[in-house]
C-alpha cells in the first residue's frame, strides 16, 4: 500500500452532506448531553432482540479483523420506539468512571443518533428523499494508550474502525424498521476519513477520531447504490490503488461486489450459536438482576462462553483463526480441524484446550465462579466438545481447498466444494466411514 495519500485521481464526492446543513446541532448537542445527564445506568432486563444482537456483534468483531459488513435490522411497531431502543444502545455504554476521551466518543454516538433519528423524522414527514442515508466513520481511538483501548473493546492489533450508514423503512403492515450496515476496515486512525470528508465538502478540524466522529454526513443509495460498501471503497482509493477495507489487499479479503454476499454467509453460519449466547446472557441478567451474581460475574461467565463458541467456529473454518486468535494458533485449529473431520471431536477439543496460551486475548476476563456454582444457579457453560458438533452441522458448504492430505484435489490444485473444517465431499465421506469402522471395532 502506498504511504503518501493518493490526493490527485480520486474524484471530489458528489452527493455527500454535511448533516449540518440540514439539522440543527447545536440542539442536537444540547439534547445529547441532557440524555447522559439523566442517564442512570441499572441492571434491566434483556429483550431478546437486543440479546441476539449483542451475540452476533461479539462474534464478527472477534472473527474478522477487516473486510466484513455487519448488517443490523430493528424493527418495531413505530418510529419512537425504534429510536428508544437505539438511544439505548448508545446509552448502555456510559459509565462515570470511562476515560473523558471515551466519554467523548459516546457523546458524539449519541449526536449522530438523535442526526438519525430527525432525518427519518423528516423522511417520514415527506422533508426529504426516503432514499437518504446517514454515514459516520468511526476511527480507532489514537489518543488512547493500547491497554486501555484494548480494555474498552477496541482491536489495537490493526487499529479497527467502521464506516457505517443508518436507514429508514416504513413496511407495509405499518411497523418501521431502522437498518445499520457497518463496514470494518483496518488502519483506520490514518488520513483517508479527513481527506474523503474534506473533498465531500464537509470542514473537519484533524484525521482525529473525535473529529472525524463529530461529521455525520448524508448521501442518497441513488448516488451510491451500493451504501455503505461504496463509501468505504472511496476512502481505501486514498490509501493507494492495492488497499482494500484499510489495508494492503490480501487472500483474506472479497471484492466490494461480493462483500455483501460473502458477509451475509458468515452471519448465517454463526447464527446457532449467537442464538444459543443471546439466550445465555438473558438467563444470566436474570440471575444478576436476582443479585445472585455480580455484575463481573456476569460478565465473566459471557465471555468464557463466547470464547468457548469462537473455538467451535474456527475449529470447523480454520481460515477465520489468525483474525480471532492470532496467527500463531492457525496450525493449532487447522490440525483440530483434521480430528473433526476425522470424527475424533474428543481430539479436536484436547488438542485446542492444550495451545490455548498461543491465542490472542480475544475478550476482558472478569472474576468468574465455579463450576459448581454455575450449575446449581442453571447457567452452566456448554462445552467445547458439543459447541464443535453445533457448529460442524450448521456450517454451510464451500468453493475452496481441500486440506485432507490424501485428496486428489491437492495434487491437481483445483478449487472444490468443501464443508466444515475444509474438507471435500469425497475426502468427508472417507473420513466418516473410518469413523464408523473405528466405533464398531470398538
Amino acid at each position: 500500500m502506498s504511504e503518501t495519500y493518493n490526493l490527485t485521481e480520486i474524484p471530489r464526492h458528489s452527493g455527500i452532506i454535511d448533516a449540518a446543513l440540514c439539522i440543527d446541532t447545536v440542539e442536537v448537542g444540547i439534547e445529547a448531553f441532557e440524555l447522559i445527564t439523566n442517564y442512570e445506568s441499572e441492571s434491566r432486563i434483556i429483550s431478546q432482540a437486543e440479546a441476539i444482537h449483542n451475540a452476533r456483534t461479539a462474534m464478527t468483531e472477534a472473527l474478522t479483523a477487516s473486510g466484513h459488513l455487519s448488517r443490523v435490522e430493528v424493527t418495531c411497531d413505530t418510529l419512537e420506539e425504534v429510536n428508544a431502543y437505539m438511544r439505548h444502545l448508545v446509552l448502555r455504554g456510559w459509565k462515570e468512571d470511562l476515560p473523558d476521551h471515551e466519554k467523548r466518543r459516546i457523546f458524539f454516538e449519541l449526536c449522530e443518533e438523535l442526526i438519525v433519528e430527525r432525518t427519518h423524522l423528516d423522511i417520514a414527514n415527506g422533508v426529504i428523499d426516503k432514499s437518504t442515508k446517514v454515514g459516520l466513520i468511526t476511527n480507532y481511538p489514537d489518543d488512547l494508550d493500547d491497554k486501555t483501548a484494548g480494555k474498552l473493546g477496541y482491536r489495537k492489533e490493526n487499529k479497527k474502525g467502521f464506516s457505517r450508514s443508518s436507514e429508514i423503512q416504513f413496511n407495509l403492515d405499518g411497523s418501521v424498521t431502522r437498518v445499520i450496515e457497518s463496514v470494518s476496515q483496518s488502519n483506520s486512525h490514518d488520513a483517508s476519513a479527513y481527506y474523503f470528508l474534506r473533498d465531500s465538502g464537509i470542514q473537519v478540524e484533524s484525521s482525529g477520531d473525535l473529529a472525524v466522529m463529530a461529521k455525520p454526513f448524508m448521501f442518497s443509495s441513488e448516488d451510491y447504490i451500493d451504501g455503505v460498501v461504496d463509501i468505504q471503497r472511496i476512502i481505501d482509493g486514498y490509501r493507494g490503488t492495492d488497499a482494500r477495507y484499510g489495508e494492503v489487499s490480501n487472500s483474506r479479503h472479497v471484492d466490494y461486489e461480493d462483500l455483501r454476499e460473502h458477509s451475509q454467509k458468515l452471519d448465517q453460519a454463526i447464527e446457532p450459536q449467537a442464538n444459543r449466547l443471546a439466550d445465555y446472557e438473558i438467563k444470566l441478567n436474570e440471575i444478576c438482576r436476582a443479585g445472585k451474581i455480580s455484575r463481573e460475574q456476569k460478565d465473566s461467565q459471557y465471555n468464557e462462553q463466547l470464547v468457548t463458541y469462537l473455538r467451535a467456529i474456527c475449529v470447523v473454518s480454520p481460515d477465520l483463526t489468525a483474525d480471532c486468535f492470532g496467527d500463531q494458533s492457525v496450525a493449532i485449529y487447522e490440525q483440530a480441524a483434521i480430528y473433526v473431520a476425522q470424527g475424533d471431536l474428543c481430539s479436536a477439543e484436547q488438542w485446542i484446550l492444550e495451545h490455548t496460551h498461543l491465542e490472542k486475548p480475544v475478550v476482558i476476563c472478569g472474576f468468574s465462579i465455579s463450576a459448581k456454582e454455575a450449575k446449581a444457579l442453571g447457567i452452566e457453560l456448554d462445552s467445547l466438545d458439543d459447541s464443535i458438533k453445533e457448529a460442524k452441522a450448521n456450517w454451510p458448504w464451500k468453493l475452496g481447498k481441500c486440506r485432507a492430505p490424501f485428496c486428489d484435489s491437492q495434487k491437481k490444485k483445483e478449487i472444490v466444494l468443501v464443508g466444515p473444517c475444509s474438507v471435500c465431499m469425497k475426502c468427508q465421506a472417507i473420513y466418516d466411514k473410518q469413523a464408523e469402522n473405528q466405533l464398531v471395532a470398538a
